[in-house]
């Protein structure tokens, strides 16, 4: 048998491509998700997603079975204040010259006066807000009102437009996600006919995977034309265990992630049922407890993190485990206690 000889060179040369590949594979690990801090938080994501989306694992999961489901405030941006509220209370702004009744009628008047508190102290206040200035137009009417607001409006903490504050790291979790042929949804008690305005631009979610409130709409027809117009109730408001429900109606199938936040409780129900399914799952709850950067919050009962104890779902800290926060860097006073008196 005659001896294999490599020239010198030659093995130089291939010690150094292994390394090289070698350092290539960490370089692009480290590049993943890189407004998320390294640590067991982002490890385990990354673990989780690389498993079942690799064909040789015992885990793998089917293409069509991947389905990541979101929650929008709070999740995905910031829920402080809830910008459809912003919306809403701009629209009353704009409508108050017909309606000068509003400036001493409530839930109106506080309303514009900017009392955010009084407004979300019960449903029925919040309910009367949106109906006054959601409803009465065709949904292309509305599509174009909430594009208006949007290309306008900016976040009275951060000076940003509202388009600006959408959360950096959840946006490279999603594009991470959809790079490795996961579905992504919006599931959330936000209007679906308002997400549905921002979804692909700040998200790259498409229009038709936002899972959100709704309204009754009334089809007519004006002489050639067609049109949706919004009716003045709402057929279905999406919390708590109406979110599980309401992803089994559209989707027939639990997510396989499901991403919620500590706030008001609402997302515990989602991420049970994502949780409660015989393939792998992943839950994360996102917990606000950064004062200088964003907010910081929690519920009084305690419901969320109680649950992600519970059930070992993964807490992410915004403190601790996002490096950064938004795409434009903020740092401005902390407000804890203002918020937590909206809780």
């Amino acid at each position: 048998m005659r001896a294999l000889i490599i020239p010198i060179g030659c093995l130089f040369a291939l010690l150094s491509n292994l390394a090289a590949c070698q350092n290539s594979d960490e370089a692009q690990a480290a590049n993943l998700l890189p407004s998320w801090q390294s640590g067991e938080t982002k490890q385990r994501i990354i673990d989780f997603v690389e498993t079942v989306t690799d064909p040789d694992s015992a885990n793998y999961v089917e293409i069509a079975d991947r389905v990541a489901v979101f929650d929008h405030d709070g999740t995905l941006l910031p829920e402080f204040p809830l910008v459809q509220l912003q919306f809403a209370i701009y629209r009353l702004h704009q409508l108050v010259g017909e309606h000068p009744e509003w400036r001493e009628q409530q839930p109106f008047k506080a309303a514009l006066e900017g009392d955010i508190n009084y407004v979300e102290s019960s449903h029925d206040n919040l309910f009367e807000v949106l109906r006054a200035t959601h409803t009465g137009v065709t949904q292309s009417e509305f599509a174009t009102l909430v594009q208006e607001f949007f290309r306008t409006q900016q976040h009275p903490r951060f000076k940003q437009l509202y388009t600006q504050t959408a959360y950096q790291p959840m946006v490279e979790l999603l594009a991470y996600l959809q790079s490795k042929e996961f579905k992504t949804y919006i599931v959330s008690g936000g209007g679906v006919d308002f997400m549905r305005q921002i979804s692909v631009a700040m998200y790259g979610i498409p229009r038709e995977n936002i899972i959100g409130s709704w309204g009754k709409t009334r089809f007519e027809q004006r002489g050639d034309q067609t049109v949706i117009h919004r009716e003045s109730s709402f057929d279905v408001f999406l919390e708590k265990h109406i979110k599980a429900e309401s992803i089994d109606h559209h989707l027939g199938k639990r997510p396989t992630i499901a991403v919620g936040n500590v706030g008001s409780g609402a997302d515990v129900e989602m991420l049970l049922y994502s949780d409660s399914q015989s393939g792998p799952s992943l839950q994360l709850m996102i917990d606000h407890d950064d004062a200088v950067r964003e907010f910081a919050y929690a519920e009084k009962v305690d419901k969320s993190l109680a649950a992600s104890d519970r059930f070992s779902w993964q807490v992410v800290s915004v403190k601790n485990d996002w490096r950064q926060v938004f795409s434009f860097e903020t740092e401005v006073d902390p407000i804890p206690d203002t918020v937590n008196q909206l809780l």
